[in-house]
């Protein structure tokens, strides 16, 4: 019986913050350096009683429009005006609305003034943010109880989920709106960015293109897309490497491999190719003999030496963010801060919540995912499938993904590759090439230009390298190349591999053959724009006439009047029962260009000669 007293007094004294709100409010009432670096991050739901919460409300809004701090004359003047303030304060997780008296005001203020500042600010801050959050996680728990005793374990559990993830991220759902005459909070950003540079610059991952115009920023998401094999993973863990060397943490999550087996791709790809996979794979006695064992201690040893560490857990397949979650707790309570967290990969995430589609299921997934970037002030970057449709594809954009649509809204940056490199090509003595070479297509940037580069996958470290001397027309020239092998390849049923030489052979054909093409197909696409201007002058007289013969009609109506029933698709006008459109101009705009949407004959497949040209690049 007394144990049980002592854990409900200790309850009541957890729970019981007056003596720390009286103190922090007495902070910001007396001290303007205390006032200007916490008012804008201290939120009203911290305290508890209606005179608290109105008098901060009060003291806020004096010192951003005057900069002068609370005081007596001015709560007196305030309640000189009415008899009884309403105030809407925040209490055990529920909004509530209670009123205070002039009386009630001053005598809260007398305690305020008269406590003892014992502790800091930012202490007092934190300890109740503490308290806080204990507060609504009760009341979600409580929530979830009742909903268990109704029978409704499934959706008990999936609310407590997501409440949890709410109150760590100390989301306030009924948080103020910022108003933009209001430049204080974004100063107060401003400052915090130029005092801590490290803490909202980009994050380095060793490809130079992609750092200087996209980049991984704290808070946001990178999705890589590729079709199987192409080496989605492959460009993660290089990243993950660059980003290490680079003085950064990562987490990389595994989730459709061994750790062991990504463990031992990282040891390959940090030696830079100076230890073979396949020899580390088998454990090769050969290789890791104990001077060999030795060698790849020192290895290892020295990558962790450069700066950043790179944290690899496995999780099983369709885990849910909670399990990610949990791991990243774990890690800040050891003291390693994480930069970066990488998912491999995204379509094997489970949402927390309870899903009524596959769509809905990759939906929440992926805000789940954003929403721990977010909470925990992080990069993520993750991998799904290309969807099949782009396989033939010259250009992808950021919807040509397989499943739900909404992975690549989601993210900030798409990121895709495509393999330059045929897949069956080898050197000029028929072995396998050791490096091939992708096209990396930065398909979406919120926050900038979309942009494409060239790298080359190394098989040997397993690293990617950007390529930055290769020009405009050599990643041309491959394409076609690629094109023209992959044409052939076709024709001859798939036969065997082929050399670079040949490789080289066909492009050079190719490439002459469609120059010729394109001149002959430029001087018709010229000769057909010039009638088709010529046309387009004659149908618009027509149709005008036909319009100015229409009104006259409408007023005498006769028998052929009767045949005009329907509507044009195009122009909305009048047109005859038994005809399609209106007129031959409306004939003409019946169709839109597959390439930039403007309208087009009916009888061409482009719009334009540009139109054409870049059909064909």
């Amino acid at each position: 019986m007394t144990e049980k007293l002592e854990e409900e007094e200790k309850e009541r004294e957890f729970y019981n913050t007056l003596e720390q709100e009286r103190i922090l409010l007495k902070c910001l009432f007396t001290q303007l350096l205390t006032a200007k670096k916490y008012f804008s991050k201290i939120k009203e739901e911290l305290f508890s009683s209606a005179q608290r919460v109105w008098m901060f409300r009060h003291a806020k809004q004096i010192f951003r429009d005057t900069g002068n701090l609370f005081n007596e004359g001015v709560i007196s003047l305030e309640l000189d005006r009415i008899k009884k303030v309403s105030v809407e304060l925040f209490i055990g997780g529920k909004r509530t609305t209670r009123e205070i008296s002039h009386t009630e005001a001053l005598a809260e203020w007398n305690m305020i003034i008269g406590s003892d500042i014992s502790h800091t600010a930012e202490w007092l801050i934190s300890d109740l943010e503490t308290r806080l959050r204990s507060c609504l996680f009760m009341a979600a728990t409580e929530k979830a109880i009742e909903r268990v005793y109704k029978g409704e374990s499934d959706e008990a559990i999936s609310d407590l989920n997501s409440e949890i993830i709410k109150i760590r991220a100390n989301v306030n759902r009924n948080k103020p709106l910022r108003r933009l005459s209001d430049a204080e909070w974004q100063i107060e950003i401003i400052k915090q960015k130029q005092e801590n540079p490290h803490l909202y610059s980009v994050l380095k991952t060793g490809l130079p293109t992609f750092d200087a115009l996209a980049g991984l920023y704290r808070g946001e998401i990178t999705l890589i897309t590729a079709h199987t094999g192409v080496g989605k993973s492959t460009l993660m863990r290089s990243m993950a490497v660059g980003a290490a060397k680079s003085g950064l943490n990562v987490l990389f999550i595994v989730n459709e491999e061994i750790e062991d087996q990504a463990g031992a791709k990282f040891a390959v790809a940090s030696a830079g190719g100076r230890i073979i996979y396949k020899s580390l794979k088998k454990a090769d006695e050969d290789t890791f003999n104990a001077s060999g064992i030795e060698d790849f201690r020192k290895e290892l040893k020295e990558f962790g030496e450069t700066g950043g560490e790179i944290f690899i857990q496995e999780l099983p397949q369709f885990h849910t963010c909670a399990d990610i979650e949990e791991i990243l707790v774990e890690l800040n309570q050891q003291g390693q801060r994480i930069d970066i967290v990488m998912l491999d990969y995204l379509d094997h995430l489970k949402p927390m919540e309870k899903s009524w589609s596959e769509v809905d299921e990759q939906n929440k997934a992926i805000a789940e995912f954003k929403s721990i970037c977010m909470q925990f002030r992080i990069a993520g970057v993750t991998a799904t499938q290309a969807d099949t449709a782009s396989v033939d594809l010259e250009h992808m954009n950021a919807y040509n993904v397989r499943g739900s649509k909404q992975k690549s809204g989601a993210a900030n940056i798409v990121m895709a590759i495509k393999e330059l490199t045929p897949p069956d090509a080898v050197n000029d003595e028929g072995h396998e090439l050791k490096a091939v070479t992708w096209k990396i297509m930065i398909i979406k940037n919120r926050d900038g230009a979309k942009c494409s580069f060239v790298a080359r996958f190394h098989k040997v470290s397993g690293l990617v390298k950007e390529k930055s001397d290769c020009t405009k027309e050599e990643i041309c020239k491959m394409e076609s190349d690629l094109a023209m092998s992959g044409k052939k390849g076709k024709k001859k049923g798939g036969g065997g591999k082929k050399s670079v030489a040949d490789v080289k052979e066909d492009g050079a054909m190719s490439a002459k053959t469609s120059s010729e093409k394109e001149k002959t197909e430029e001087e018709k696409e010229i000769k057909e724009e010039t009638r088709s201007v010529a046309e387009m002058t004659d149908l618009q007289d027509d149709y005008d006439e036909t319009k100015a013969s229409e009104s006259t009609e409408a007023k005498n109506p006769d028998e052929e009047s009767l045949k005009i029933a329907e509507k044009c698709p195009i122009c909305s006008a009048d047109k005859a029962k038994d005809k399609e459109f209106c007129s031959k101009a409306c004939l003409i705009k019946a169709e839109t260009c597959p390439i930039c949407s403007a309208n087009k004959a009916k009888d061409k497949k482009f719009c334009s000669k540009a139109c054409a040209i870049k059909s064909k690049k």
